[in-house]
């Protein structure tokens, strides 16, 4: 909601707008976790303003805490800075974690009404770029933050992890299969230049995964990696 918005709607009735902010809210995707940084609202000429959280009374603090810091000060407020402390102050010693952890479940979209979220745009950077030494890194750094949250917050947030913990064992998943597709990635690269060695010296082109292994890939994930 900008101030542009807030002029329009504030011209056409005569009287400043009371703002309800439909974020965190996921009931419009409801398998989706909104736990990223607060942006995008502007609060100086309202008469009055409404958080919508999600019905994750524990996920929805830090959005809470960061919409706080908005209209305590609009002016000097900074999406980065509210979002560490927010995540400091409700987690402590696994603030990093978290804040890893709500990187990467941000994104609200997609969505009837188009909203979305900016999530993680550091690693969607690394991956334009094609950068797969840090692509791996990061990789490595969330699941290792994963594997901490997974042990840690049922014992030390068990509210939280009865909202979260089916999101935080799916991040896991979901780096594990990334890892497993670079892996391919490259042996698909050295592949290639095995092949390509042998024409070099004079050799048939190997076809690859002709047998058993072609017949096996089909079935994982059809034709693609036994051209």
């Amino acid at each position: 909601i900008s101030q542009k918005e807030v002029d329009s709607i504030t011209a056409a009735t005569g009287r400043k707008p009371f703002i309800w902010w439909n974020w965190p809210v996921n009931d419009y995707n409801r398998s989706q976790i909104l736990m990223g940084r607060a942006y995008g609202i502007t609060t100086d000429d309202c008469v009055g303003f409404v958080l919508n959280p999600m019905e994750h009374c524990e996920a929805s603090k830090p959005a809470i805490l960061q919409v706080a810091d908005i209209l305590r000060d609009p002016a000097a407020y900074d999406p980065g800075t509210s979002f560490t402390n927010a995540y400091e102050r409700l987690y402590g010693d696994l603030a990093e974690d978290m804040m890893t952890f709500a990187e990467y479940n941000s994104e609200a979209y997609p969505n009837w009404e188009g909203f979305h979220r900016e999530e993680a745009p550091a690693f969607v950077d690394m991956v334009n770029r094609e950068d797969w030494t840090a692509v791996h890194k990061e990789l490595d750094r969330i699941g290792s933050s994963v594997t901490l949250l997974e042990t840690e917050l049922p014992k030390r947030h068990e509210r939280l992890w009865k909202e979260i913990g089916c999101w935080v064992r799916t991040l896991g998943t979901d780096v594990t299969i990334a890892r497993a597709m670079l892996e391919i990635r490259e042996a698909r690269n050295l592949r290639a230049e095995i092949a390509d060695e042998s024409v070099r010296k004079g050799d048939p082109r190997p076809h690859p995964a002709a047998g058993s292994l072609g017949f096996l890939f089909r079935k994982l994930v059809g034709d693609e990696f036994v051209r």
